[in-house]
């Protein structure tokens, strides 16, 4: 437990200096992807989604190559995780897989791409799982949508050239929650099989990263004046 107590405080850390880095670049009107190339060439369509091509820069004179991906977790696309994976890097990279904030009502744009490019270009494995929203995200879907993403990562790892002992979720706002409920209800009876997986351990996440979660929620439902906090809503 403090082992895993210690990564996360390590990636939070990580990331916070990461986004700052991001949100300097934007604020001077600079592209966090300026230096991936923007011909990005689609190569067709498959079951599992659309599968693009764009060339990156060269390191140790060997080409590297990012790889764009979608697949679905359901039929109509609705729930999907984005793939963002180097095609060859000198060994295997550790894997991050963003949840969007957006209240369970929507998914914030800037948690999605902006965010995995942000990863890839820093030396991850990315990932965007745009999970159940609104009407549909009642639980268990979000538990079950995280582990299925934990479980593709794992299942490809080979084709992907992700290390699978270093799958991270890392969550913003609401996404928070998803990462929680990943990291602590892992091993939920009954959730491996619902998600093809072999056993438990493969949809276990090595860390978490929280990013400004809701973690008092004692203001969070207006409609009831006997939980609503005036400190909070000023009333």
């Amino acid at each position: 437990m403090k082992k895993m107590q210690c990564v996360v405080l390590f990636l939070m850390l990580c990331v916070s200096g990461v986004l700052l880095t991001a949100c300097t670049q934007t604020a001077r009107g600079g592209d966090t992807s300026a230096n991936i190339q923007q011909d990005v060439s689609e190569t067709g369509d498959t079951a599992a989604g659309t599968q693009e091509e764009s060339n990156t820069e060269v390191q140790g004179g060997v080409e590297d190559t990012l790889m764009k991906e979608v697949i679905n977790y359901t039929d109509d696309g609705r729930v999907n995780m984005e793939v963002y994976v180097h095609t060859n890097p000198a060994e295997p990279l550790p894997a991050i897989i963003s949840l969007p904030g957006g209240a369970f009502g929507f998914l914030v744009g800037t948690d999605q791409e902006p965010t995995a490019m942000t990863f890839y270009e820093r030396g991850f494995n990315a990932f965007v799982l745009n999970y159940s929203v609104g009407e549909y995200s009642g639980f268990p879907a979000p538990l079950d949508e995280v582990s299925w993403a934990i479980w593709q990562i794992r299942s490809h790892a080979e084709e992907w050239n992700v290390d699978p002992d270093k799958v991270i979720v890392m969550g913003f706002s609401a996404g928070v929650s998803v990462a929680g409920m990943s990291a602590t209800q892992w091993n939920t009876p009954g959730l491996y099989e619902r998600v093809g997986a072999p056993d438990a351990e493969s949809i276990r996440p090595n860390a978490a990263v929280m990013g400004y979660g809701a973690c008092d929620t004692s203001g969070t439902i207006v409609d009831n004046p006997d939980i609503v906090n005036p400190g909070v809503w000023g009333k």
